[in-house]
């Protein structure tokens, strides 16, 4: 009756090390899963900062036709005046539209270095998880087959 009783303890104690094992392995699963949907979502960042860098130089080449075609438009008008004061406004705005982009450039650089942040404190929260896994493991196998304590 004793040795059942001892043989449905050891048991128990099996299975509950089994989930103390399975536990951080499942944690660890998910923020894998995690991390890769941060990578992902880094990537996606990557892609619209090239997007809007392509867009600056879209905006430079326009600048650049503008005022040849202000130029052309000049000499053939000769209304120095005038023209210089539109090719004056034109270029104000194309400088506070470009002022503007370069912001928004800014900020998606700090939002990516933030979400870079995240990356390198979700892998430090990995590698945690890895060490208490292991210790775990060292503990229940080693200590625990070593002396008479159950869990």
């Amino acid at each position: 009756m004793t040795s059942n009783n001892n043989n449905i303890k050891d048991n128990n104690n099996k299975i509950l090390l089994l989930l103390l094992l399975l536990l951080p392995l499942l944690l660890l699963l998910l923020l894998l899963l995690l991390l890769l949907l941060l990578l992902l979502l880094l990537l996606l960042l990557l892609l619209l900062l090239l997007l809007l860098l392509l867009l600056l130089l879209l905006l430079l080449l326009l600048l650049l036709l503008l005022l040849l075609l202000l130029l052309l438009l000049l000499l053939l008008l000769l209304l120095l005046l005038l023209l210089l004061l539109l090719l004056l406004l034109l270029l104000l705005l194309l400088l506070l539209l470009q002022l503007l982009l370069l912001l928004l450039l800014l900020l998606l650089l700090i939002l990516l270095l933030l979400l870079l942040q995240l990356l390198l404190l979700l892998s430090l929260l990995i590698l945690l998880l890895l060490l208490y896994y292991f210790y775990l493991y060292y503990y229940c196998f080693y200590v625990n087959n070593n002396s008479n304590y159950y869990l």
